[in-house]
Formats: C-alpha cells, structure tokens, sequence
C-alpha cells in the first residue's frame, strides 16, 4: 500500500525491482515493467488521490503489474497508433507517414497510458464501485503474443434534458489527437509540479484551477472520443463528430481559454517545461472554441477549414510530379482509343476506378437542351440504382453545381454533405463511402458535365490531387470534341 504522494512513484518502481530479481525477470522486460509501473503509480496519484496498492507478479519472460485506487473515475485508452504505411493510393504520394509514432513522439512529461499500451503485450481497467484496477502484462508467456488490450468502460454520460447537440464537421484526426496530447502533457506537469515539496502558491493555485476544470469538462471531452477512434481505426483522417453538450460548456471553454494563456505564462517564465502548442494547434483550438459557442447560440453548423495533413512546405501548385504526370499519359493514351462518345465514358470510369483506386465513378453530361445532366456510364452502382442518373441543371445537388459553377466540389465525409446539401438524397454508393469529388468536363460555365468519383476513406485533397483529376476531367473534353464535334 502506497500514498497518493510523488515519492511513491520511486516506491513502486523498486518493488517491480526487487519482484523481478526474485522471479529472474529478462532485464528488458524487467526494466519495461519498472517504467510501466511508474507511470500507472503516477496516474493514480495525479487523478484518484487515495491511498494506492501495486500488486506484482514476476516471471522470466512475463510480469504483471496492477495498480488499484479508490476512486471511480473512468480510464480512457488512448488512440490507437497505425503503423507508418507508405503510399495507400495516388492521393497519398507523399506516404504521409504517422507523426504519432507510438515512442517517439510522446510527450516529454509524463508518457501515461500511451507508455502503458505502446510497452505492454496487453492491458486493461477493472472497474468496481469503490475503484479501479489498471493492470498491464509487459512480455510474453513462453515467448507467445498475448491478446490486444482489453479494457472495460463505464457507461455513457447522462445527457442534461437542456443539452445542446453540437455538430462538429470533418475534424481533422491528427489536430485533435495534437491538441487533446499537448493539454494532458501541460497538465500532468503542472500537477506534478504543484504536489512537489515547495511548489509556489500561484502553481498550486493553477493546478487546482486546471484539476477543477478538466473534471467539468471530462464529459465532453469524452464524447468525441469514440468518434475520433472509430475514424483512425477505419483508416480516415477526418472525423464528424456529433454531440451533446451542456448548456455551460461554452463558458468552460472559455475558463479553459483563460487557463490556456496562463500556463503560456507560465512556460514563458520557465516554471513549466512541456512543450507548448503549435501555432496550428493554437487556432484549431480558438475554431474549435468558436464553433461550438456559434452552434449553442442556435447557429448552422460549419465544416473545420484545418487540412487533414500538416503542411508540408511544398508548393501548393505546380507541374504535376512524373508518378502523376505518368498515370494522367496512360489515361490519356486509353482515351485516345475511343471511337465514339460511349467508348469514351466507358473507358474513362474504368481507368479513373482502376488508376486511381476509386470505390465509385459517375460520368455525366449536359443533354442537348441544356437543362438536364444525365449519367452516359458508372461503375460501383448496383444496376438497379436509380440515383445519379439524370438531374435537372438546376437541382441542389453537387452534380449540377459542378456544371452550373465549372468548379470542382469536394465532399470529405458525410456529416460535410449533409450540411452543405440537406436536401440531397444520395445514391448507395455515395451514402456507403465518404469522400466524394465531383470534377467539371470543361472549365467554362456550364460545363460539359460532371466526373463523379468516389472513396472509401474520409480525407482531404491538396490542390495536386485536384489538378489530376481536373486534367483527367480536360482529356475527356479534349477527346469528346473529336467522337463527338458540337453541331
């Protein structure tokens, strides 16, 4: 049995120790466990504040460590951390390759749960009335993997009967993981700071303030959670994200605002040390803030204007790159082929869902009396599909826009379409996949018609990926003037 004080810490660090020269433990995973050990003693210290009992048992090649408190307050697993990939389709050249890599980029204060589960083969959360057990596994029985982590949750929040349901549409993941990561380093240190013998009475003050105030807003900060997971599990970058909030929130985001320019204090001052936010982080917050106050006073919800992948420094236009360049040549050369305005579309909706790994595509264009656009061929529709078929020029839809305006339109997830086009009703493909472009067939108003492509993932596009599809889009164009020569 242990305080809840610092000093603990180095206690339970030591019998993970000695438990492990009993069970003559392999020194690096006696050496995980310590650190695994350390981390869930300071949990407990920082956040439940009862008396801790750490429970050790030690093997040669496998040691559990569970830490118990007394108070009910539930764990949150942190997100899951995807292996860096290389290119997913032609729209991901660049490899994109995770910033959250599961050690390196940790924060420098106080690694919590994401040391736990980026150290332990498995590890979880037994929840009771009167507390809690976190326990983890660090190494293998007998050399063996052990299951994913396991952890048990309470139940969702009681929503207030006076709530208010926010709409937050196609945030970018990673903005929100930078945010949500960067306050709980500032705030583990600024707590560990305040508990130290000697901390100054304006540090402990503040950390009492920010103890305060991330118990008030616990229950939101929980709700989008799950939404921000399921979108990293399921490979996308962006998530919607739909909440109900209490009506005091907006007054606690601003408290938090203020707690926010205080600990900026603070750093300026050296009295913390965590790393603070990226300009980027900084006004994704005040967006963030913004929106939600906007959407509590009663006003129409707006997509998050972030980009889903950090700047890079690379020009935003410019000549297409020669993987790109040479993709948009092997097009070209099967449109080239087409002896007539059937042949053409054919081929263009099965090189645009090959070439570049499309889910759906939809080619439609202008009839002859100019008031209606009509599909000439598709693929990923079920045969019998009657949406995305013909629509008049003036319907609100994204199809007759990009003919009306000649601009393309972007859709990156769902929760996006459905506020900019309440009344669309979308076909099967469409509705199943998130992101959808719809491209002009000529760059005039009115245009031509309308390339209608489709992906499984919700994401952004860079003006690159845009200029592809509207030069795939200006081939056709080219192509119909010789099948087809306006009369």
């Amino acid at each position: 049995m242990l305080e809840p004080v610092l000093n603990s810490v180095a206690d339970a660090r030591a019998l993970v120790s000695a438990v492990c020269r009993r069970g003559r433990t392999r020194g690096d995973i006696a050496d995980d466990a310590a650190l695994v050990a350390s981390e869930l003693v300071t949990n407990a210290v920082l956040h439940a504040r009862t008396p801790v009992e750490v429970a050790v048992r030690a093997g040669v090649a496998v040691v559990r460590v569970e830490v118990t408190d007394a108070t009910a307050r539930t764990i949150v697993p942190p997100e899951p951390h995807a292996s860096p990939t290389g290119p997913i389709d032609v729209f991901d050249e660049f490899g994109d390759l995770d910033p959250d890599d599961p050690v390196a980029a940790l924060p420098t204060t106080g690694r919590g749960l994401e040391l736990v589960a980026a150290l332990s083969q498995r590890w979880g959360v037994d929840e009771r009335d009167d507390g809690k057990t976190v326990w983890a596994e660090v190494g293998a029985e007998g050399g063996v993997t052990v299951d994913a982590p396991v952890t048990t949750q309470a139940g969702p929040e009681r929503v207030p009967a006076d709530s208010v349901q926010v709409r937050l549409v196609a945030l970018p993941v990673r903005l929100v993981q930078a945010s949500d990561r960067q306050f709980d380093d500032a705030m583990r240190e600024l707590q560990v700071l305040a508990m130290a013998d000697g901390a100054p009475a304006p540090l402990r003050a503040l950390a009492a303030r920010a103890n305060d105030l991330r118990d008030q807003l616990r229950p939101s900060q929980l709700s989008h959670a799950p939404a921000v997971r399921a979108a990293r599990e399921r490979g996308d970058r962006l998530a919607d994200v739909v909440a109900d909030v209490p009506p005091g929130l907006a007054g606690q985001l601003s408290d938090l605002d203020r707690l926010l320019a205080e600990m900026h204090r603070a750093r300026a001052t050296g009295e913390l040390l965590a790393v603070g936010p990226s300009p980027e982080v900084v006004a994704f917050r005040r967006w963030f803030y913004e929106e939600v106050v906007r959407q509590v006073a009663g006003r129409q919800s707006r997509p998050c204007p972030f980009p889903v992948v950090a700047p890079s420094g690379r020009p935003a236009t410019g000549p297409l790159s020669q993987r790109r360049h040479d993709l948009l040549a092997r097009i070209e050369a099967g449109l080239a082929a087409a002896p007539d305005l059937a042949a053409l579309a054919a081929a263009t909706v099965r090189r645009i869902s090959t070439d570049l790994g499309a889910a759906f595509v939809n080619l439609l264009l202008v009839e002859a009396d100019g008031a209606h656009v009509a599909s000439v061929d598709r693929v990923g529709y079920r045969p019998d599909e009657p949406h995305g078929r013909r629509y008049p020029v003036t319907h609100d839809n994204p199809i007759s826009e990009t003919v009306r305006t000649a601009v393309p339109i972007v859709l990156r997830t769902p929760e996006e379409r459905r506020v900019r086009y309440p009344a669309l009703v979308p076909s099967e493909p469409i509705a199943a996949n998130p992101t959808g472009v719809w491209v002009p067939i000529g760059q005039q108003p009115p245009a031509a018609g309308a390339i209608v492509v489709g992906f499984q993932r919700a994401r952004d596009f860079t003006s690159g990926d845009l200029d592809l599809l509207v030069q795939v889009a200006t081939a056709v164009h080219r192509r119909m003037q010789v099948v087809d020569p306006p009369t």
